[in-house]
């Protein structure tokens, strides 16, 4: 959960958990962020007013149910880059998996990315999935980037796809997929 891209955070955290599969987690710290000003590669760069604090609560009943909502804030430059609110569900009663998850802008609000996935057991060597895919582009840059100046296109996506284990250690996959912009 968090900003979108995942964030590495020099900071605290703290995970507490239940007997009975309740959870919370939190996290405070300065996002570590690369600069390309020395020849060796990326170096990490302290040099603004930065800070990444969020917090999750969910339930999970392992290899079943998960459920989570989950809230971060990433700030830059003295001003905010990044309030996500994330929303994940799993659920797999045996032979179907269903997944779905939903991330949304709480800065401009808006769906950032909305994601659905069915995954069907039909035997052990065969399995067929559906996935469809939701991406505003432009919600993922912050406002302050150059890079918000350019427009970019949000699209939606539906694959398909049929899995084949011909042994324990190799497995043949085909799949298909639509981008509509």
């Amino acid at each position: 959960y968090g900003p979108p891209g995942g964030l590495h955070v020099d900071g605290l955290g703290a995970s507490v958990r239940s007997d009975f599969g309740l959870f919370f987690e939190a996290f405070v710290g300065r996002p570590v962020t690369s600069i390309r000003a020395h020849t060796l590669g990326p170096q990490p760069d302290f040099t603004d007013a930065t800070v990444a604090y969020g917090a999750r609560v969910g339930y999970e009943d392992a290899g079943k149910l998960a459920l989570s909502t989950s809230y971060a804030e990433r700030w830059g430059h003295g001003i905010v880059g990044t309030r996500a609110v994330d929303v994940v569900a799993t659920w797999d009663p045996g032979v179907l998996q269903l997944e779905g998850s939903v991330k949304i802008d709480a800065l401009n609000p808006g769906v950032m990315q909305a994601r659905a996935v069915a995954l069907l057991t039909l035997m052990r060597e065969l399995e067929v999935d559906v996935n469809y895919l939701h991406v505003e582009p432009s919600r993922w840059i912050a406002a302050w980037s150059i890079l918000s100046a350019f427009e970019t296109s949000n699209f939606d996506e539906v694959m398909t796809g049929v899995t084949v284990r011909v042994t324990r250690t190799l497995a043949l996959r085909g799949e298909g997929a639509a981008r509509i912009y």
